[in-house]
């Protein structure tokens, strides 16, 4: 009989379904722990000969002799009867040979990093082989395997397995049943023939091994053909050939030899699973237990299993169950990841605390280190901690039931992590957040000046402050009156970042403003109270500091009035925060420190803070007033007094105002000689005017007093005899003025505009505003002259034929109101709104004479280019077009026009946005125009075939045997007219095709090409002359501009409806150009979508299939691109099949996780109720190519679901399994179900 030898042979089905009922049993032996370093028995043997002889035990001839016996069991017997007195070197040589001093710098982690790492891809081996998800046995006494294993679940004692007796839950999936001992007792090692017979004697061990292979399927790994021989008094020979199993390697030329052996086996009730040895030998079984640990994860319901016990564990709390569950969170991360998921949810997790502790899950080394966005360079994605949730979890457990040794391993946890100490601290802002809640979750005496440092250094690192965390931190804080700490937190709160743009070093709140305010609401009054002076110091401080860096901080242009509440603010205004902040601690503040800190608040040189002392004072003046009167009394030693009144105004006024009813006499008195020492004229000029504003300042200053005051009424009336103008805003100098400061103030007035033109045009001239810049807008500065043209503009939209008629009134007025004059007839005339046309073209006429094309103002060319606008504009429309009686003049206008272009700039190239700057400029302009034109005429002259005028006709035949500048405009646009030449005269179209579209003239047919496609509608006739002429065919190699190539794609698409055409989109294919073919993509979507549906899947498959065998083997971004966009031809399919499965697995695979995972799911979803088998494998290419969709996951649910239900159950178990394996368990009940 022979086998098949292959390099990775199926794991067998047999095996599969015992993984599913938990009766898999793994056997492993030597052979697999040599890939880990431990020496063969061989070579075991070998050395302890060896050292007998060097312990002068034997001779070197004896040594020789017994070397040549190929019984490694009786050799060992010999040797360790030989050492019998020297025991301990008996068991260094046993150790050494079994790399045993590897395993403990493992377990006392002191494994230099090389070494480590090399040492953990060779214990890879065991972690596939315990995925596996079996019973463990070994033969092997070395630790390595044990390092898989809690302690408590490893068995090696003889008397370890007498349990069996009477405990039938003994054998577990969880535990290594060590039958030979275990290195680390040297008592329980069977090494030589009497431990054999004594081991193999027991009624544990051979019950343990009777009910193993009666009541399980065994794998063996890693043994040789002589060890199953000490096993043929166990196995039964009446055993199904079908229970047990044995991996062995052999070479593909020994497929004989195989056949043989498998005879042999079969005695044993053991079937040979053969690979193949040719390549790497016995390592190849490296490969093979990986993909085996993979298929029994993916293709079995080992993980639901598993999942099940975790739950269990975490449900029952049992310390063998918490063992074992913590043991296969060290072997495998799916299990870890769903623990750590799942925990929060159950109660006592302290239980687990100490135990995840000292396996390391807390580890900081293990905090998810940010890893840069692929495409964004220099931004960073920040994964989140597994673990944090349980943590966050216990502690809030451990504050309804507090334990001191949960919370200083709590501590002890947070404090490793955001130690500043720690060179290699991980700086992760969702980890630091977290850290932050659960530290604050602790009992407060824990939290250090230390923790609140932390916070305040991870939020310099820009990381942000959620509002519900800052919230949390202030309940705290407040609730137990930590002062300290609290003066730390203020500064991070109220921390800033400066714009890295230098010109604006705009500054902003480092949490922003927004969270700012909803952190501190309800709180200030608790802060005020708490931090007391201190807390205003803090805040002063940094306000300071924000002055230093900008004089304009806090100045009241910004600030205009103290009083002014967040809720009033623009959205983010970031210095009223402060303002605001300060001023209600102030307000919370008792009258002792209230005192304290006004005094300071107003010694304070920068004005802010002398207005938050002075609404302080308003606000409470009867505790205050004795330092308001004080500080008046000081101010006429103050320097620029007059300057200081403006500043502090609004908030001195309002108090003035709010308690002008308690000033005695006297103190009314210090207030009108306090107004009275005011004189602004020492900070305006000299003069009448500044004169009048003493007089406004002072009598706004006394109109706080007048009502209660006869002094201050008297010199009111007498101030507002000198400047009567109305104060409408007391107190808002910085708003407003007593003479007219408008936006418009330099402009015409509007009665101006109710005048006749000639009036109109008299003010115009007589108007000599000076060329003041004004405020920017977002692209340029008006000046005042341009501004007033643009008033005149929307007076002349209003009432057109009023100007029209007296037009001649602007002949010689300056060219910027020319050019506004025009604006306005021409945004009237869009409007609908008549006027004279023949005195304007009258006007036009007049004013467009030799000298005038001889101007180069940038008025006169504005001009120039807004006549052949007008024109065009009062043509477009029929049904609003100028009388025909004024085309004459009309074309007189265009053709003076187009005697005299303007230079081209010879810069242009064609790019993006070429075709635009051409059809915009002065001289396309007057082009379109003429083509306008002649359209005009050419409707009035429908009957004839050709419509146009011999002139224009003329003139661009002339013009296209031209190769100038002024040539690319006339192609430019000639092309983008193409359809209406065609009704204008189309023959003179098919002579001249050719020299408009010119293959031979590279740079005037790409602009043909640019100008025609992407403004042209499909045109039958167009398309077939293009397709002949092979424009088209040249277009498809050449580089355009996407939007040029989308453009010429769309027509291709509209035509291959046509089967005539339908050969194009392929050309599009074979070009391989990337921006073509998605575009492709694109447009056929949307072109074939309402076609039938046989017709068109037949089409579309083709299409697909040519997509497919070009790009099948191309690995660029540009492939990865295409096969995204043939998501968009899922609607095609409603049947899945062969033939295009291959094609739709290149799509999904390369599929975004973006706005393309909502259309995979729905569109498999409706396929799979006629092709779920096919859907389904579409789904595995995905998954396993890491396209992981979790959008709308009830799309998923309904078809894995569906999958099931049509006995699919294989391919719907390894969707469930590779979405659990990712850490997604929306279809944990889908599969349990099942």
């Amino acid at each position: 009989m022979c086998y098949e030898i292959k390099d990775i042979p199926e794991l067998p089905d047999v095996l599969k379904e015992a993984a599913n009922n938990r009766k898999l049993a793994v056997f492993v032996g030597a052979g697999i722990s040599r890939f880990i370093g431990c020496s063969g028995w061989r070579e075991l043997a070998d050395n302890l000969l060896k050292r007998c002889c060097k312990e002068g035990l034997i001779n070197y001839f004896e040594q020789h002799m017994l070397a040549k016996d190929s019984d490694i069991k009786k050799i060992i017997t010999i040797c360790n009867a030989l050492l019998s007195k020297k025991k301990c070197i008996f068991m260094d040589e046993i150790k050494r040979s079994l790399n045993d001093d590897v395993v403990n710098q493992y377990i006392s982690k002191t494994l230099d990093s090389n070494k480590l790492g090399e040492y953990e891809r060779d214990r890879q081996v065991y972690k596939d082989i315990f995925s596996l998800g079996a019973v463990f046995v070994t033969t092997n006494v070395d630790r390595h395997i044990d390092t898989m294993f809690e302690k408590s679940n490893i068995f090696y004692k003889q008397e370890d397995f007498r349990p069996i007796l009477s405990d039938k839950n003994f054998m577990n999936q969880n535990r290594l049943y060590k039958i030979h001992g275990s290195i680390v007792d040297e008592d329980s090692l069977v090494l030589d023939v009497i431990q054999y017979k004594e081991r193999y004697a027991d009624d544990g061990v051979i019950q343990f091994l009777q009910s193993l292979f009666q009541n399980y399927h065994v794998l063996f790994l890693g043994y040789g053909l002589g060890e199953f021989e000490l096993l043929n008094h166990i196995v039964k020979t009446d055993s199904d050939n079908e229970k047990h199993f044995y991996l062995n390697g052999y070479f593909t030329s020994e497929k004989r030899l195989c056949g043989i052996e498998q005879e042999y086996f079969s005695k044993l009730g053991i079937t040979l699973i053969p690979y193949s040895k040719d390549n790497i030998g016995y390592v190849q079984q490296k490969a093979i237990l990986e993909k085996w640990a993979n298929d029994i994860k993916l293709e079995t319901y080992t993980i639901d299993n598993i999942f099940t016990d975790i739950d269990d564990a975490l449900e029952k709390q049992e310390a063998s169950k918490i063992d074992s569950v913590i043991q296969r969170m060290q072997n495998d991360v799916e299990y870890k990841t769903y623990f750590f998921k799942k925990a929060p949810s159950y109660k006592n997790l302290d239980l687990w605390l100490k135990p995840l502790f000292d396996k390391g899950f807390f580890d900081a080394a293990n905090n998810s280190k940010p890893i840069e966005d692929a495409n964004y360079k220099g931004s960073f994605i920040y994964p989140y901690w597994d673990m944090l949730d349980f943590l966050d979890a216990l502690s809030l457990q451990n504050i309804s039931n507090p334990k001191d040794e949960v919370t200083d391993m709590l501590l002890y946890i947070i404090d490793s992590i955001i130690d500043k100490d720690n060179v290699s601290r991980v700086s992760n802002n969702r980890t630091d957040e977290m850290i932050i809640k659960i530290l604050f979750n602790l009992p407060h005496t824990k939290i250090t000046l230390a923790h609140m440092d932390f916070i305040h250094r991870v939020l310099k690192d820009c990381i942000s402050l959620r509002r519900e965390l800052g919230r949390i931190v202030l309940s705290v804080l407040t609730k137990h009156n930590m002062k300290k700490h609290l003066l730390v937190f203020l500064k991070t709160l109220f921390d800033y970042r400066i714009s890295s743009d230098a010109s604006s070093k705009k500054k902003a709140f480092k949490i922003g403003g927004n969270d700012l305010d909803l952190i501190l609401e309800g709180y200030s009054s608790s802060i005020a109270k708490i931090v007391g002076v201190d807390g205003v110091d803090v805040i002063a401080s940094i306000m300071e500091q924000m002055i230093r860096e900008d004089m304009w901080a806090f100045n009241v242009s910004r600030v205009v009035a103290v009083e002014i509440n967040s809720e009033h603010m623009m959205c983010d205004k970031f210095e009223y925060r402060f303002v605001l902040f300060l001023r209600d601690l102030l307000e919370n503040l008792c009258t002792d420190k209230l005192i304290k800190s006004i005094k300071k608040l107003l010694k304070k040189k920068d004005s802010i803070f002398q207005r938050v002392a002075i609404y302080s004072i308003d606000k409470k003046y009867d505790e205050l007033k004795d330092i308001f009167w004080s500080w008046l009394d000081s101010y006429k030693d103050f320097d620029n007094k007059e300057e200081l009144a403006t500043l502090l105004k609004h908030e001195l006024y309002k108090l003035l105002e709010n308690n002008k009813n308690k000033f005695s006499k006297e103190e009314k008195a210090k207030v009108i000689e306090w107004v009275e020492r005011l004189d602004y004229t020492s900070i305006y000029l000299s003069g009448e005017e500044p004169a009048k504003i003493n007089a406004y300042y002072k009598k706004e200053w006394l109109l706080s007093l007048k009502s209660v005051s006869g002094e201050a009424e008297k010199l009111y009336r007498k101030y507002d005899s000198i400047s009567p103008e109305k104060i409408e805003h007391p107190g808002y100098d910085a708003m407003f003025y007593s003479y007219d400061q408008s936006e418009d103030s330099d402009l015409i007035s509007d009665y101006i505009f109710d005048k006749s033109v000639e009036e109109i045009v008299f003010a115009i001239r007589d108007f000599d505003p000076s060329q003041i810049e004004q405020s920017d807008t977002m692209f340029f500065k008006h000046t005042t002259k341009e501004r007033n043209a643009a008033k005149l503009s929307k007076y002349i939209a209003k009432n057109p034929n009023k100007y029209a008629l007296s037009i001649d009134s602007f002949v010689d007025i300056d060219w910027m109101y020319k050019y506004y004059l025009l604006c306005g007839l021409k945004n009237a005339w869009s409007k609908g709104k008549e006027f004279d046309w023949g005195k304007v073209f009258d006007f036009l006429l007049q004013t467009l004479d030799d000298n005038f094309f001889k101007l180069q103002d940038r008025d006169a060319l504005r001009f120039r280019k807004l006549v052949a606008d007008l024109i065009k504009t009062g043509m477009k429309d029929d049904a609003n077009a100028f009388n025909k009686k004024y085309l004459l003049e009309a074309k007189e206008v265009l053709f003076r026009l187009l005697k005299h272009p303007v230079d081209v700039d010879k810069e242009l190239s064609v790019s993006a946005g070429f075709m635009e700057n051409m059809l915009n400029s002065i001289n396309g302009m007057v082009l379109c125009a003429l083509i306008s034109y002649a359209l005009r005429y050419g409707k009035l002259h429908s009957d004839q075939e050709v419509k146009w005028e011999d002139d224009i006709e003329e003139f661009f035949t002339k013009e296209l045997k031209k190769d100038t500048e002024y040539t690319r405009l006339v192609i430019c646009v000639l092309s983008i007219h193409l359809e209406d030449l065609i009704f204008l005269d189309r023959k003179w179209l098919h002579d001249n095709f050719n020299k408009i579209f010119p293959k031979g003239k590279k740079e005037l047919w790409e602009i043909a090409m640019s100008g025609y496609f992407p403004y042209a509608r499909v045109n039958r006739v167009i398309y077939e002359r293009l397709i002949k002429d092979g424009h088209i065919q040249k277009a498809l190699k050449h580089n355009f501009s996407n939007d040029v190539k989308r453009a010429i794609v769309k027509h291709i698409c509209v035509a291959s409806a046509n089967s005539k055409y339908s050969k194009m989109p392929f050309d599009v294919i074979e070009s391989k150009d990337a921006k073509y073919i998605t575009n492709l993509i694109v447009y056929m979507a949307g072109v074939y979508k309402n076609m039938p549906a046989n017709e068109t899947r037949n089409y579309i498959l083709k299409l697909w299939g040519k997509l497919y065998e070009t790009f099948k083997d191309d690995k660029t971004s540009d492939a990865s691109d295409i096969s995204k966009e043939l998501l968009k031809w899922f609607v095609f399919i409603d049947t899945v099949d062969d033939e295009i499965l291959p094609y739709m697995k290149l799509v999904v695979r390369n599929a975004k996780l973006d706005y393309d995972g909502y259309i995979i799911v729905e569109e498999l979803e409706r396929m799979a109720k006629k092709s779920p088998k096919f859907v389904g494998e579409l789904y595995i290419e995905m998954l396993t190519n890491g396209i992981y969709l979790v959008y709308d996951a009830k799309h998923i649910i309904s078809t894995v679901s569906f999958l099931f239900e049509r006995k699919e159950q294989d391919i719907a178990l390894k969707i469930c399994n590779l979405y659990k394996q990712k850490g997604y368990y929306f279809l944990d009940e889908v599969s349990k179900k099942r």
